[in-house]
């Protein structure tokens, strides 16, 4: 047997219109992992939008086991969250689908999970992000998608694609739309939740009509400039540089190997420095077609579209490194994420739409505070999995646990009345 199968459970079978899915029953929760929902993109697909998996016509694919994550190398956040390993291939635009048993005639709400990482790294079927924590104590179906990443999703193209990641999100997001009633969700109550990068990338897609109805956005970096399409081309000729090609036609034939070490290259982070570029490499760029806004203002506006909850931790920038002054990197941090999360809050209000916020203030070490990404572990209850990450270390169990049922249940009301439970929106609560 698969040693990714797990050796007790039964197998549950569930038919859609497009394909049967083999999945596996453990205790309360059923999981289908790996669902693809678009083509493999390889070979002539390399650096092209996703188009859509094919019809498995009569044959049942097995998703009894964790699908690839995007390949990447190792996160500059492991020092702060642990090391992880997974399967990474080229071929990692699946999803996984979590659900409560026993199964009942009412339709679960549906809670889709978008993981944060830069841009260059993570993904939705790492242990820290199982979602049957959630789906059991919560009683929701939860789905985490998987999506390209770095130059493989985020490099601008010669006809201006520039947010091909973003394209596999909403493809994505479609599939559960047209698919989740069969596994017993709602496509009628869903609430997307992004942390960072994954946070940004929904708010991005607000405005193209999304298939979820209300959103919770994680420490989103909604304070970094937009990059505009121009600079995208810019930093695309320098990662070519890097790797010795000078068109997509060339770049589809790099082995994965030189791609990944030169995508975000000491030269390409150079060049960019030289012509005034902060941040990463990658990211969401103002493209003027998938991302239609000219400046971060206008993007903001976004925070018009559906109730949502914004949040951010209190020393975001602890995370990284940041010099001596310790003050400077913490306003840094507030500039970045919570002044901007409240400016997101702000043109909410003023649009007449539902909004609330709150800061994450829990962190048990001098050095990392309450650092990005600390929020995680409390966000999905897996503490197994985020055993000896340094950001939580001296942090008390019983405390720690109780916190996070407390984030959870603001998850969970969210998710089920479109509303966290607090008393007026607008309100800031402290965790």
């Amino acid at each position: 047997m698969d040693q990714d199968i797990p050796e007790t459970g039964l197998d549950i079978i569930i038919d859609t219109p497009q394909a049967r899915y083999l999945g596996r029953q453990t205790g309360q929760v059923s999981c289908w992992t790996g669902i693809p929902y678009a083509r493999p993109p390889v070979g002539e697909l390399r650096f092209e939008p996703p188009q859509a998996a094919e019809p498995a016509g009569s044959s049942t694919i097995d998703t009894r086991s964790p699908g690839a994550i995007a390949p990447q190398l190792p996160s500059r956040l492991a020092s702060v969250m642990g090391h992880f390993n997974a399967q990474q291939s080229e071929d990692c635009l699946n999803l996984s689908i979590w659900r409560p048993e026993p199964v009942t005639s009412q339709a679960l709400p549906v809670l889709i999970w978008v993981h944060g990482g830069a841009w260059v790294s993570g993904g939705s079927g790492l242990p820290w992000y199982d979602g049957a924590h959630l789906a059991e104590t919560q009683q929701c179906i939860v789905v985490g998608v998987n999506y390209r990443l770095g130059a493989l999703g985020w490099l601008a193209q010669e006809e201006g694609d520039a947010n091909l990641g973003l394209l596999d999100i909403e493809l994505a997001l479609q599939w559960v739309s047209r698919n989740i009633g069969c596994f017993g969700g709602d496509p009628g109550r869903m609430t997307a939740v992004g942390q960072s990068a994954g946070a940004e990338n929904l708010a991005a897609m607000l405005h193209r009509n999304p298939v979820f109805q209300r959103v919770i956005l994680q420490s989103a970096p909604l304070g970094r400039p937009l990059r505009s399409l121009e600079q995208a081309w810019r930093v695309r000729d320098w990662v070519y540089e890097a790797w010795g090609v000078s068109s997509k036609v060339e770049a589809k034939g790099l082995s994965l190997e030189t791609l990944l070490a030169g995508q975000s290259s000491p030269q390409v982070v150079q060049r960019m420095q030289q012509h005034g570029m902060a941040g990463q490499v990658y990211g969401v760029v103002a493209d003027g077609r998938i991302v239609p806004f000219e400046t971060r203002a206008d993007f903001m506006r976004s925070a018009a579209v559906m109730p949502s909850v914004v949040g951010a931790t209190r020393d975001e920038m602890f995370a990284f490194p940041g010099g001596d002054d310790r003050q400077a990197h913490r306003n840094a941090g507030l500039a970045l994420f919570n002044d901007a999360a409240q400016r997101w809050q702000q043109q909410a209000a003023a649009a007449g739409q539902a909004c609330w916020r709150y800061e994450f203030t829990w962190g048990p070490t001098e050095s990392f505070g309450s650092c990005h990404c600390i929020d995680l572990p409390f966000t999905f209850g897996n503490w197994d999995a985020f055993d000896g990450a340094p950001m939580l270390a001296g942090g008390n169990q019983n405390g720690m646990r109780e916190l996070g049922d407390r984030f959870q249940d603001m998850i969970g009301r969210m998710v089920h009345q479109g509303s966290p439970g607090w008393d007026v929106a607008g309100d800031v609560q402290v965790f």
